[in-house]
């Protein structure tokens, strides 16, 4: 599965997210959405883009530019996202 705030491949079972009583909510992983609630509840999409855009520089060896890019079109299709602009 895949997060719908950042868009990190969940594999494991302690890599997700947990409402506020415990249950597991799979949606978001465990570093977004931490017993009911965002971790960061005021980031911006632009902001989560930047965030997401070193490692992924790194990842696939592209510069900074087009690694947010790249993060701000992967962040488009996730469900936290959706019907928000890039700022």
């Amino acid at each position: 599965m895949q997060c719908q705030s950042c868009g990190m491949l969940i594999m494991k079972p302690e890599e997700f997210s947990t409402e506020a009583n415990g249950v597991r909510k799979l949606d978001y992983c465990k570093f977004c959405y931490y017993k009911g609630s965002f971790t960061e509840p005021e980031i911006t999409m632009a902001e989560m883009a930047v965030k997401l855009a070193g490692p992924m520089r790194i990842n696939k060896n592209i510069t900074e530019e087009q690694a947010k890019e790249t993060a701000m079109d992967l962040l488009k299709g996730l469900k936290r996202w959706q019907g928000k602009t890039g700022q």
